[in-house]
This record gives C-alpha cells, structure tokens and sequence, in this order.
C-alpha cells in the first residue's frame, strides 16, 4: 500500500518545497510558477476523465502498470529538466500518471480485497496518501539544506523510486476479478478469488456476488435504453400528432 499511494502523493507534497529553488534555477515568473504548480493538477484531472475507459478495455493491472511507467518517465524528465518548456512537460507527464492512478488503485484495492476488508483497505490507501505528502516535504527541506542549486532534482526525480517499485509489484499481482468477469473470463476471475480467500466456498460465493452484480449493471443499461427509446417515440408521436392537427 505504501508502493501503491506514493507515486499519487509524492508530487502533491513535494512541488511545495522544491518551488523555492526551482524559481533561482529558471529565474521564474509569478505566472509561470502558478503554470508549474497547475499543469500536473490540470493533466490529473483530464487523464481521470479516459482513466475510466482505459480501466474498462484493458483492466485496472494493465492501467495501473501504464500510470507506474508514465510517471517513471516524467519523473526522470523532471529531474533533469533543462529549461521552463521541458519541467513543464514533465510536470504534464506526472500528471497524467497521476490521474490514471488515483482513479485505478482504489478500485483494483477494492475489487481484490476480501469484502470484510475492503472499506479498511481503501481507507488505509488514503492515509498513505496524505502521509506521502507530509514525508515529501521533509525530503525537500533535505535536499533544500545539502544542494541549494540541484537539490531540487533530486527532489522531483525521487518520485521515480516507488513508482518503478510499484511497476515491479504489478508485474507479480493477478488482474481484477470483477473486471475478468466482466470480460468474459468467469474461469479466470474464479481462480483468482481462490488465491485470495481463505476457503473455496467464499471465493464461489463471491464469485456468484460478482456475476449477479454485472448482470444487474447489464439489466439496468437496457433499461435505460429502453427509456430514452420510449421517451424519443413519445416526443416523435407527439409531434406528428400536432403536425396532424395543424394540417
């Protein structure tokens, strides 16, 4: 969990300290030290928009593996930014891991977890969260009091730590359950469920949950289709009803 909530904290907390210096390294404007901080907020917030179809066709292992590999990369562009363009550039690529991630790990968390420890689980993410952004500021004062020209690269190109380590995790942890069933691979979701439940009753019985549970999302997209085609039919009907009377 520690791995899991890093890369999503870390920059969060750690653009606050590394600012100072970064400002004397690119002789920054007030302007342009609001874009530094905004641009890895902006690009979370537009990559959790697609986060969610990105999850859905490729499931939340294979996204969680793509935000680790993302911000790796913006992390070491950060660290060896040259100029104003290219930290604003790693800043985006951050970002853009940090959304996909903050929407992926909490479902992958949920998903995978035994259901008497899920809302536990979820919670604990949290906390580590805000825990990375206290601990993040300790780093910069760090690094700020030994190297007061590059210490803020190291700062920044730090994040790459957890995320590569997160990267390896995933590589060893089995794909969502729930997101297997969804695609059609019943038998897979199912061994999965056994690996992390103590009995094989539960993971059946769990197994039995999930299915209900997408054949009831499935029921209620029909009938939602069914009530725009209805509503659409009325406003037609009512239509050529008035164009009747008018003729």
């Amino acid at each position: 969990f520690c791995l899991i909530s890093q890369p999503n904290s870390r920059p969060k907390g750690v653009i606050s300290g590394a600012m100072p210096p970064l400002k004397r390294a690119f002789d920054l404007t007030t302007k342009q030290e609001e874009v530094v901080v905004s641009s890895t907020i902006f690009a979370a917030f537009i990559a959790s928009l697609w986060g969610g179809s990105l999850n859905n066709t490729f499931g939340r292992r294979i996204a969680v593996l793509f935000s680790a590999s993302v911000f790796t990369f913006g992390s070491l562009m950060l660290s060896i930014a040259w100029n104003y363009s290219s930290l604003i550039f790693g800043r985006v690529v951050v970002g853009i891991g940090i959304g996909v991630a903050s929407l992926t790990t909490p479902m992958y968390v949920a998903e995978i977890a035994t259901p008497s420890m899920r809302g536990t689980l979820v919670t604990v993410n949290g906390l580590l969260i805000c825990f990375g952004q206290f601990s993040a500021g300790m780093v910069d004062g760090l690094f700020e009091t030994f190297d007061e020209n590059d210490g803020w690269r190291f700062m920044l190109g730090l994040a790459a730590i957890p995320s590569v380590l997160m990267f390896i995790g995933f590589l060893y942890l089995p794909e969502s359950p729930r997101w297997l069933a969804m695609a059609g691979k019943s038998g897979e979701a199912l061994d999965v469920l056994r690996t992390f439940r103590d009995t094989d009753r539960e993971a059946q019985e769990e197994m039995v949950e999930i299915m209900d549970s997408l054949a009831t999302d499935v029921s209620m997209e029909d009938d939602d289709i069914d009530s725009r085609s209805g509503s659409n039919v009325s406003i037609e009907m009512s239509g050529n009803v008035g164009l009747t009377g008018s003729g």
